[in-house]
């Protein structure tokens, strides 16, 4: 039994699959890619750019919730390989991330506009 109101829920899993989490009336449905350290080279954790990236795959991207001052649905950052043994992070894309200071003049340059060409 997982207590859900943990701030952190740990699970072992012993292959890949898609597995589910039903409450309630709601479902939702993740795939987790099980893999074994030793032989398949990762992008280790690190802190860079503001947020702290979790161990990822190669061919894998993480996904973060934008950072502080910024509104939007996620970051991402893949984890590729550079040669046949060494993987390495690429560029973040905050393009799904607008930082907030911008929003208000954003949404009043828009409207002008709007009004512009009527």
């Amino acid at each position: 039994m997982i207590n859900l109101f943990d701030t952190e829920v740990r699970l072992a899993f012993q292959k890949s699959a898609i597995y589910t989490c039903n409450v309630a009336h709601k479902s939702m449905s993740v795939r987790v890619e099980v893999m074994n350290r030793t032989l398949i080279p990762i992008c280790f954790k690190e802190q860079s750019w503001g947020l702290e990236w979790p161990d990822t795959a190669p061919g894998s991207e993480a996904l973060l919730e934008c950072p502080r001052y910024f509104v939007g649905r996620q970051v991402s950052r893949l984890c590729s390989m550079k040669d046949a043994t060494t993987p390495e992070w690429q560029i973040p894309d905050f393009s799904s991330c607008l930082y907030e200071p911008l929003i208000l003049p954003y949404n009043n340059v828009s409207i002008l506009f709007f009004f512009q060409t009527l």
